[in-house]
């Protein structure tokens, strides 16, 4: 199958993704012969920031990220340097 839901938190801590699952997808990567892989996820307001970053940043690459995230969040995430939701 190219789709596998996982019930967990994917993250271990706030600034690490969970091992177990990135050894998860690191293994249907390499069964499907693919380099990249999509995030799809409806991330609470509190883990949203590191979620996203830490997706970002890791070592496997990302195809395409797609999020739910409360109002706030993206007000954050679109906001200019200064404006009153940057930060």
């Amino acid at each position: 199958s190219n789709v596998t839901l996982i019930h967990k938190d994917i993250l271990a801590n706030k600034n690490k993704l969970d091992p177990e699952i990135m050894e998860v997808l690191r293994a249907k990567m390499a069964m499907h012969e693919v380099t990249s892989y999509s995030l799809i996820a409806n991330l609470p307001y509190d883990v949203s920031s590191s979620v996203i970053a830490n997706a970002i940043l890791h070592e496997i690459p990302v195809e395409s990220l797609t999020f739910t995230v409360q109002l706030e969040v993206a007000q954050r995430i679109l906001a200019s340097a200064g404006s009153k939701d940057y930060g």
